[in-house]
Formats: C-alpha cells, structure tokens, sequence
C-alpha cells in the first residue's frame, strides 16, 4: 500500500515528507467497544445485558429509531447548542427553551440530566448525546462495562441507553459545542427554510467569533477540550473561520466542520489540518467533478500530511425522493477516488418535512413521501 501511496504522491507533485504533527492537549484512546470499530457509524444502542449495535444518524433516522421522549438526556450537562443569533440552547432540539446568550457570557445550564420531552431526536449531534430510559441507568451510561459487551447480538433486548460512537475517545473527558454560526449561506436549497438560511444575514466577525468561544470556554469547558461541531449556514464563507478553527485548535480542543464544500479543494486541504470535516452534497448545486477533484485533494492531504491524517472525513449526500439513482452515481465517482475508503466515508441523507413550533423554531418532522424501492437502495447506500 505505501508503494502505491509514494507513486501517487509523485504523481500529484505533493511532498512525500510530512510536517510534524502540531502539539494538542488531548490524545487519542486505544480503548474501543468491542469488536471491529467502524467509523461511519456514530451511536450506540444498548439493553440492559450490554448488548449493543452501532448506528449512524441517517439510519437512526431511517429506521425510525431515534424516538427517546420521557428518556434522561445528557442535554446541558455534557453538550450545548449555540443558536444562530448567540442563544444558548440545551441543545439542538431547544428542550427547556433558551438558557442565555453567548455573546454576553449569561447563561445557565441544569445540573441533572433533562427528561427529553420531543417527539423524535432530529440532529446527529443530539442522537449521540447519551441518554437512558432510567435515571437508574445514568452511571452505566456514563462508565459502560466495555470488556463485558457484545457488539450485534443475535438478539437484543429493549434499549436502556443510547452513547457516541463516531469519533475516537480521548484520554481525558471531553464536553461538546454544537454552533449554528448564523445564517448566511451561498446556496439555496429548496428543502431548507429560510428561517435557518439566508444569503442576506450579516457573516460573524472575528470578534463575535472570539468572545462567543471565550465565554463558553470560560463557563463549560476552561478545564477540558471541547469539542465544537460547527453548522451553518455555510461557516467557511465567514471570512475569519480558519483563523477561529486554527485558535481553537492551539487551544487544545477539537472542531468538527459541516460544509457544502463550496470553498473547494485548496480551503478544504488547509482545513482538515486542524479540523474534521462534513461535506454535505447538495444534488441542486452538485457539480461532481469539482467535488471529485475538492475530495481528491483532502484525501491527497490527509495521506502525505500527519496533521491531517489525525483528523476524521466524510461525505454525505442528501437525497430527495427520486434522486436515487443520481446519488448511486455520486457514490461510485467518490469512492472510487484512490485511498478514499481509507481516509473518508461516504453516507446518504433523506429529506424530512419541516415545520415551525409555537416558538417560531424549526423541526423537522417526518420523511419526505420514498417508496419502497427507493428506502431499500437508500438503505444499501448508508
């Protein structure tokens, strides 16, 4: 395999010598749930005996299993969401509606776990905050016996707990950030309402950017590293977003970006030294070969330079009804990238319906109208 890299290096002009890797505060974890470790998955579902399979969040979200309402949820405790206009939320889902604002620095977080009081868990962040059916199983939740699990059981029973899976564990314990960095976005997708994207709101300074981060380090994480797990709109259009990825990253935390992929190949290759990256394909604005050639690069990137490497990578494509075969096609042109089922993941999104609460906010609701042959090919894609 490294012979095959060392030609396809010299092939692409790229340096075979890789820079040194930047000093972090956090290390990886050699410890892992039993069995084989996939990172396209993301959560965790568990019964009461440690059995447990691993799912990711669009097939939570396909199978109808990510419904844990009058569940305890790690809401607050071990995550929070920062709104598009610097409300302090929970979490995605608004639970318990806005605590404060981040931009001041106010805000207040409960000291136990929430009951979770929605219908359905809608955002993948929220899906891999732990949560249990009991308070009693919280601690198990919290510490599960990893040498004593079982990884896809014949049977298993009802689930008592749901925790993360994705990304590796750290050594030391880790909190989350979920931003929603405004709403500005370059596209224009017909199923995302304007209530979450605009192409008129103003882009985040480099000062919002700065105090918002101080002040939640400050309040939630100043002993730990968080990890920021940022959306938009579109966050690499902010002029000063690698400058704020790059200071949070020397901080010692670790971010994860979900982009169109818009900035292309030569801002995406800069970015995955400092930070894991979600490429989320648009089918309205998809033009593939420059999205080949933008994940040609990452993986080019991630391949010869060690502090890319460090860093997770993905695809995900959403797909409205009748647009299968076009995803299918998507697909084979990005896998088929040399090394890119090494370095990166690819995934596949159905669309659900939205609509507003009494609040005003957005939740997005059931799937839009697939039929059975297409949820089938869906499936075979995740």
């Amino acid at each position: 395999m490294f012979s095959k890299i060392r030609q396809w290096m010299a092939g692409s002009g790229q340096s075979e010598s890789p820079p040194p890797t930047p000093k972090r505060r956090f290390k990886f974890s050699s410890t892992r749930y039993p069995g084989k470790f996939d990172p396209s998955k993301s959560v965790v579902l568990a019964d009461k005996e440690g059995r447990f399979k691993a799912y990711s969040t669009e097939e939570l979200m396909a199978k109808k299993q990510n419904r844990f309402k009058g569940w305890k949820c790690s809401a607050g405790n071990e995550a929070l969401h920062i709104g598009q206009s610097g409300e302090i939320l929970l979490a995605a889902c608004a639970i318990r509606g806005v605590q404060g604002n981040a931009y001041t620095g106010e805000f207040t977080l409960p000291k136990q776990w929430v009951t979770c009081d929605r219908e359905a868990c809608m955002c993948g962040g929220d899906m891999q905050l732990r949560k249990t059916r009991t308070s009693e199983a919280i601690p198990v939740a919290k510490a599960p016996p990893l040498n004593q699990m079982k990884m896809n059981p014949e049977k298993l029973g009802p689930i008592e707990w749901v925790g993360p899976y994705h990304f590796p564990k750290f050594e030391e314990h880790f909190v989350s950030v979920s931003w929603d960095m405004g709403k500005r976005c370059n596209y224009a997708c017909s199923y995302c309402p304007p209530e979450v994207s605009n192409k008129t709101d103003p882009l985040k300074t480099w000062d919002e950017l700065k105090t918002t981060t101080d002040n939640i380090v400050a309040h939630f994480g100043e002993d730990q590293p968080i990890k920021w797990v940022v959306t938009g709109g579109e966050p690499t259009i902010i002029p000063d977003y690698m400058r704020w990825v790059e200071y949070v990253a020397d901080k010692g935390h670790m971010v994860h970006t979900t982009t169109n992929g818009s900035r292309g190949g030569k801002y995406l290759e800069q970015l995955i030294r400092h930070s894991c990256i979600g490429i989320s394909v648009h089918l309205e604005f998809l033009d593939l070969d420059r999205l080949r050639d933008t994940c040609e690069k990452i993986v080019r990137k991630k391949l010869h330079d060690r502090a890319a490497a460090h860093w997770w990578f993905g695809v995900r494509v959403m797909v409205p009804p009748g647009h299968v075969q076009q995803v299918e096609e998507v697909k084979k042109a990005i896998t088929e990238i040399p090394f890119f089922p090494d370095m990166g993941h690819f995934f596949v999104s159905p669309i659900h319906h939205y609509e507003k609460d009494k609040d005003g906010r957005i939740n997005f609701g059931e799937l839009q109208s697939y039929s059975d042959d297409e949820m089938s090919r869906l499936e075979n894609l995740m």
